[in-house]
């Protein structure tokens, strides 16, 4: 069985980093990178539990083709422009999302590993959001239907079940209007 990302729809977030970088030079430092991210993100996990730090690190169609060797996910594709130029694709090879309930913990991971991870990749942008403020009492995102509460409730709605891409997610970033 995979291990869900952390950040995958979690109940408990209060603040959010986004992190997205273009590649600019070697896909392998940037599979490099993701790993001891993997690794010092649990280790941060560990020293600050009480903080319910979750991250996903996600990546685009081209990224995501050289990094597997052109296997699996086959639905993901870019985003296309509209609208003749009104509406460009925003589409970035690399997604870092960190998120806990304590904002310290959460920029401690960007300017640490993240932060490297971010530059292998090449410097694009990087937000910080309060996703509480966006939601009501019912816990519903800007009337999004309600989020799936609980690992395994996430990973029986997120998680890809079977073929070659059992046991990945795909992430879709929407950027939410003000």
């Amino acid at each position: 069985m995979s291990q869900v990302q952390s950040g995958i729809l979690p109940e408990h977030c209060r603040a959010a980093i986004w992190i997205e970088a273009n590649v600019k030079g070697d896909v392998n430092a940037l599979r490099a990178g993701s790993k001891v991210f993997a690794e010092k993100l649990a280790a941060f996990q560990d020293q600050f539990p009480d903080a319910h730090l979750g991250a996903v690190v996600a990546f685009g169609h081209n990224t995501w083709r050289e990094l597997s060797g052109g296997v699996g996910a086959q639905e993901l594709k870019d985003f296309p422009p509209y609208g003749k130029g009104l509406a460009p694709s925003t589409q970035f090879d690399v997604l870092i999302h960190i998120l806990s309930l304590r904002h310290d913990v959460n920029f401690s991971v960007a300017s640490g590993r993240a932060g490297r991870l971010w530059r292998c990749a090449g410097r694009e942008g990087r937000s910080t959001r309060f996703p509480l403020g966006r939601r009501t009492r019912s816990e519903r995102l800007r009337g999004r239907h309600r989020k799936p509460a609980g690992e395994e409730t996430r990973r029986e709605v997120a998680v890809i079940k079977d073929g070659v891409d059992a046991g990945r997610q795909l992430c879709f970033r929407a950027a939410l209007g003000a």
